[in-house]
């Protein structure tokens, strides 16, 4: 969580975390135009393992 909340409160508050529910995981909604667009928007540690999805 520290690392999401280093790259600023915005991205912070646009994710969704299941650790509650025992699943270590974070959910990310941004408005992008391209797919690398996206990837930019997380932190560098995540990016090359990061699901991206176009809804």
């Amino acid at each position: 969580m520290n690392t999401v909340i280093d790259r600023g409160m915005h991205v912070l508050h646009a994710s969704w975390f299941g650790c509650a529910a025992g699943v270590h995981t974070f959910w990310l909604t941004v408005e992008c135009d391209a797919e690398d667009e996206s990837r930019a928007v997380l932190p560098p540690s995540l990016r090359s393992i990061a699901n991206i999805t176009e809804v």
